[in-house]
């Protein structure tokens, strides 16, 4: 299939390109009124240039053969069409879970920050004289045409799987009475609709990711939650001490109760099996019409996590979380808390090992593409991939030709 190839030596970085994009893609398709008017409603180019000191490229996705985004799509907003070869985006279906942002290493997939969705190159398809960004650029530093096809150049394999919970939850009564779900059931979406519309109050028993986003579901829709967690924060599995603290803020700011460190003594109902609410170690007693369960009696190490909590992100990749005092790691951290963001990276000898990001995910790609591609990282690439904004450029040299502009046939 005719791909877009970058060619960096030929880049003048005049962002002719971003600006055709933004008027192909505009309601107006006027650059003027794409770029003074419709810009600040919303509308974002689907090409991203990238400049590093003289060094200038514009990239967008890659429409690889199997491209990694799609797997871990999990609305089905991501497929690859077999006939045109086009890696296909469907908006209507994204539901913001980020994960083909974590999951693209070649930083291809840009947030929509307005609409909580994403941003990707579509070819322009269906235009007559084929992508806008190789038409509006002046020094044909874009080549629209037929190459040997793009491979995955993934080194090594990361497992992409849901995100569970290791809160050990534990109760000795009324597990099996009535209102008691566990949000593993395969028809918990239609109990939850069902919950939502006849109790005004919930208890979720397991801080997980599953646990938080069906506390957020319920709460969205009018009811009152509460979430109990035996260990002493929320996420352990998906995320570190901080960024779980920020999580738990955010959720406690919107109005979900969140106790923490906290041992289930009894689930209680009355006599007529009617769900009355749950019984702490601590006797206090926490009124409930349903009680959700999110629990397991072992934890697995999870590779990925990508999530939102009342519209601020999350992602964690890797050995995010290593052992305190290992000499074998390197951690640096930056938080702002004015803009609710936090950044951890994760160094192993001279490699990047894992990340967590919270508020600001947009240059998670990069960050994962360290990680997938197993690049090695000096004292100065450190540094800059600790400063947030790390990018294709950083890459060597033969590495960034074998991904974006491979040799022509």
């Amino acid at each position: 299939m005719k791909r877009i190839y970058p060619d960096r030596e030929m880049c003048i970085g005049c962002g002719l390109c971003v600006l055709g994009c933004l008027a192909a893609h505009s309601k107006s398709e006027d650059l003027v009124l794409a770029y003074k008017e419709e810009r600040a409603k919303g509308l974002v180019s689907r090409k991203r240039l990238i400049e590093d000191d003289e060094v200038c490229v514009a990239i967008s996705c890659r429409h690889c053969e199997e491209p990694e985004c799609v797997p871990v799509c999990i609305s089905g907003g991501l497929t690859k069409d077999g006939k045109t070869g086009i890696t296909v985006y469907d908006g209507d279906k994204c539901v913001g879970c980020w994960s083909c942002i974590v999951a693209c290493p070649y930083g291809a997939i840009q947030r929509d920050k307005y609409n909580s969705k994403i941003i990707k190159c579509d070819l322009c398809a269906g235009r007559e004289n084929g992508p806008a960004c190789v038409e509006a650029c002046p020094n044909r530093a874009l080549k629209y045409e037929e190459r040997p096809a793009i491979q995955n150049l993934v080194t090594g394999e990361i497992e992409y799987v849901d995100t569970g919970d290791c809160g050990f939850v534990l109760w000795t009564e009324g597990m099996d009475g009535a209102g008691v779900y566990d949000l593993g059931a395969e028809d918990i979406m239609s109990k939850l609709n069902n919950a939502a519309t006849e109790i005004k109050r919930a208890v979720v028993l397991g801080g997980s990711v599953e646990g938080l986003k069906a506390a957020e579901f319920l709460h969205n829709r009018g009811v009152e939650v509460a979430v109990v967690e035996s260990g002493a924060s929320i996420l352990k599995a998906a995320c570190d001490v901080t960024g779980a603290g920020m999580v738990s803020k955010r959720l406690e700011e919107a109005g979900v109760l969140i106790r923490c460190g906290a041992s289930v003594k009894k689930v209680v109902h009355d006599k007529k099996n009617k769900l009355r609410g749950v019984l702490l170690e601590d006797s206090s007693f926490l009124e409930a019409g349903v009680v959700l369960v999110s629990s397991t009696d072992s934890c697995e190490v999870l590779s990925m996590n990508s999530i939102s909590f009342f519209g601020l992100p999350m992602i964690s990749m890797g050995d995010f979380n290593p052992e305190p005092d290992n000499p074998e790691y390197a951690i640096l951290t930056s938080q702002n808390e004015f803009k609710q963001s936090y950044r951890k990276l994760v160094f192993k000898d001279d490699e990047l090992a894992g990340y967590v990001l919270v508020g600001d995910i947009d240059f998670a790609g990069m960050y994962t593409s360290f990680i997938k591609f197993k690049f090695k990282v000096d004292a100065q690439t450190r540094k800059r991939l600790s400063e947030g904004e790390p990018d294709v450029l950083m890459w060597p040299d033969e590495f960034f030709n074998k991904a974006w502009n491979p040799e022509s046939n």
